[in-house]
């Protein structure tokens, strides 16, 4: 099975031109985002919904919210851009949403919902 986290990771890693990861990596680059998800709630027997969390991390407020801007954008055509998304809601955002262990990076989030097919 493939879960939300790695469609979405996949899908933005095609259309955004910075690192997308799932754990802050080091060394850091100055504009990344990073990608998580809650446990999937299975709808049916053959659908799961899962909450997804993407944090966009950059050096100036402008950078972070041009690229979650993009990235919001990208998300509503998941379900064009992956055979397995079945729909995309945005649930919270964006907020800013500071990191307390890098306090000189400007971090951005937003939170949505995918529901996805279990091919």
């Amino acid at each position: 099975m493939t879960t939300a986290q790695q469609i979405v990771m996949a899908v933005l890693r095609d259309n955004v031109t910075v690192p997308v990861v799932h754990k802050v990596p080091r060394p850091r680059p100055d504009l990344f985002v990073r990608v998580d998800q809650a446990a999937p709630r299975r709808t049916t027997p053959v659908t799961d919904m899962t909450t997804v969390f993407i944090q966009v991390y950059g050096p100036t407020l402008d950078d972070a919210v041009d690229l979650i801007d993009v990235i919001r954008e990208r998300c509503f055509d998941l379900d064009v851009l992956d055979d397995r998304v079945l729909g995309w809601s945005e649930d919270s955002g964006p907020v800013d949403f500071p990191d307390p262990d890098i306090p000189d990076v400007t971090r951005w989030q937003f939170i949505g919902t995918l529901t996805q097919a279990l091919l």
